[in-house]
């Protein structure tokens, strides 16, 4: 399974255009997804079939889940650079593990 998280710390999981139109038919909400974390719902089966990027389905805000970041506080996400495994999405630094320590900090 695969996800995108936004920089806002929302999730989303990511489906195949096969699953969104199976979703879709069966009345479950559906997005098309937008590489600036923008996303539109699937209102008609056009909406699906001319889409070319990416469709996903709601899981939600992870604030409470991740840890912060020690440079600037914001929540940190899985790496896309393998050679980390924590990156922030607000000032883009990557983290492994060692290096972030235990934060109790709180978003409001």
């Amino acid at each position: 399974m695969k996800t995108k998280v936004c920089k806002d710390g929302f999730v989303w999981l990511v489906i195949n255009k096969e699953a969104t139109y199976q979703l879709f038919s069966s009345n479950i909400e559906v997005f098309r997804l937008y590489d600036d974390d923008s996303e539109a719902a699937c209102d008609n089966a056009n909406d699906v079939r001319f889409h070319n990027g990416e469709f996903g389905i709601e899981v939600g805000f992870v604030k409470g889940l991740l840890p912060f970041c020690p440079k600037c506080g914001n929540w940190l996400v899985p790496s896309r650079n393998p050679k980390y495994t924590w990156e922030c999405l607000r000032c883009g630094e990557n983290f492994n593990g060692g290096e972030i320590g235990s934060h109790s900090q709180t978003l409001s």
